[in-house]
């Protein structure tokens, strides 16, 4: 069982609803185990309390009939629910994961960055770096630039949401005054010879590609900085993707 947070949901007493948000939006009815009003002490759903029925549920919306308690925009409400971490397919389904993607070609013996402004929530986030030779991604936390670069804009996967934007910003060839904190490294070993996006296939190498074992998850209000250290001996192109989605921080 668990406790959707505050942050979790919002009450519209107008019209009788209580909408849950971020990873909370894919619930079905069938997950919802108790509602309950502080407020005014009034339960306003339960299962097992056939007087507490008049609930319904799409979309991550909760209508309550008539015949259940009244509600305000400001009770404080309790909702208990059964449920695992949504899925992938859930979230997608939902409409909130996104992605990136931004292609590089970094001069042989130097370095491009990449900037991420994480928003007000928490960036949960999965990212590939394909290279098409010998390279080291750095991860620098709270950064100092000058300028943030050029936006690289994110798109939902879910087509349906298509203009639903992401809180968290992605900037290329920002100009980096003070790299930060340095937080960690990753390598990838690419082919020598001819690129791997070349236009003869006979000839093209096959890419290196650095992966995520799992999600990273970034702090709200924080910026990060990649840096994209090309040590191939020539011109390097590489291709960063990533999919994300964001949630509240965890109560302190």
């Amino acid at each position: 069982m668990q406790i959707i947070p505050p942050t979790g949901y919002s009450v519209d007493a107008a019209n009788r609803q209580i909408t849950l948000h971020g990873p909370w939006a894919h619930l079905h009815k069938a997950n919802l185990k108790k509602v309950f009003n502080f407020t005014t002490n009034d339960l306003l759903f339960d299962p097992d309390n056939r007087a507490r029925l008049g609930v319904s549920m799409v979309g991550g919306v909760i209508t309550f009939d008539t015949t259940t308690g009244m509600i305000s925009d400001t009770d404080d409400i309790l909702i208990l629910v059964e449920a695992d971490m949504p899925s992938v397919d859930q979230r997608v389904q939902a409409g909130d994961l996104y992605r990136n993607a931004v292609k590089m070609d970094i001069a042989s013996d130097s370095s491009a960055y990449l900037l991420i402004k994480v928003g007000t929530k928490d960036l949960h986030i999965n990212f590939d770096i394909a290279v098409d030779g010998d390279t080291q991604v750095e991860i620098y936390l709270s950064p100092t630039v000058s300028a943030n670069g050029t936006r690289e804009y994110s798109g939902n996967f879910n087509f349906n949401y298509i203009t639903r934007v992401a809180e968290a910003e992605l900037y290329r060839d920002p100009t980096v005054t003070n790299e930060g904190v340095y937080l960690a490294n990753v390598w990838a070993f690419g082919g020598a010879g001819t690129n791997v996006w070349g236009t003869n296939p006979a000839t093209a190498t096959r890419a290196s590609v650095s992966t995520t074992p799992t999600e990273v998850v970034l702090t709200a209000n924080t910026d990060y900085l990649l840096k994209i250290n090309n040590f191939s001996g020539r011109l390097l192109q590489a291709f960063y993707v990533s999919s994300f989605h964001e949630e509240e921080p965890p109560e302190p």
